[in-house]
């Protein structure tokens, strides 16, 4: 898949990476943050102001494989199903100059972008109730603000923050025709956000318990 023309929202580092690192200086990423230029402040050089917005990039290129599957099975009056959605990605590369068509920057396995993505959903249902049990899983990516062309250089191994897997648990009983309850835990491992993340790839307060209602009148 190629969009030519594209706009999208880069990282703060890849800003500040595709001002400087570009053939055209200035840019129009320079154009997002502003430094100190006080050279008697201990700050000095240091940013006053950083946006991260849409930008027009010259084109995306991605390309990748999703699978879906669905398989539903009866044993007396017990329902069983599992379900698998996942990705492949093989290719992810921003184009960032619109004046330079050849400069590209690859963003596949670097944070929120996994070579391999998937969610599994295995249910049980009998009459009123309904049991289910997710597992999300992601590959190797790396830290927030390591980039796939350079962490071997300056970080190193250390750099990525390893596959993930996140397990849910889920269920439910219609009471009534009118009355739904329902429950589960989510993140029930009570695993933590990569070091460099506030909530990815789970939410700042782990473990999660929820119970609720539904009515209709």
């Amino acid at each position: 898949m190629e969009i030519a023309d594209a706009i999208a929202s880069v990282s703060a580092q890849d800003i500040v990476d595709n001002c400087y690192d570009s053939t055209t200086f200035p840019n129009n990423f320079c154009s997002q943050f502003t430094r100190n230029r006080d050279s008697g402040s201990a700050q000095y050089l240091g940013f006053n102001f950083l946006r991260q917005s849409p930008i027009n990039f010259a084109a995306i290129e991605a390309a990748g494989y999703d699978v879906s599957a669905i398989y539903n099975l009866e044993i007396g009056a017990n329902e069983f199903g599992i379900r698998l959605v996942g990705s492949k990605q093989e290719k992810l590369d921003f184009f960032t100059n619109p004046s330079d068509l050849t400069e590209s920057d690859p963003e596949l396995q670097e944070i929120q972008r996994p070579e391999i993505s998937g969610t599994v959903d295995l249910t049980w249902e009998r009459e009123s109730w309904r049991v289910g049990w997710q597992v999300q899983y992601m590959s190797d990516q790396l830290l927030t603000g390591a980039e796939i062309e350079t962490y071997q250089t300056i970080l190193g191994e250390s750099a990525w923050a390893g596959e993930s897997y996140v397990h849910n648990l889920y269920g439910s009983l219609d009471w009534s025709d009118t009355v739904r309850i329902y429950g589960g835990i989510n993140n029930v491992e009570d695993s933590e956000p990569f070091p460099t993340e506030e909530g990815w790839p789970v939410g700042p307060r782990g473990r999660l318990f929820f119970i609720g209602l539904d009515m209709d009148f």
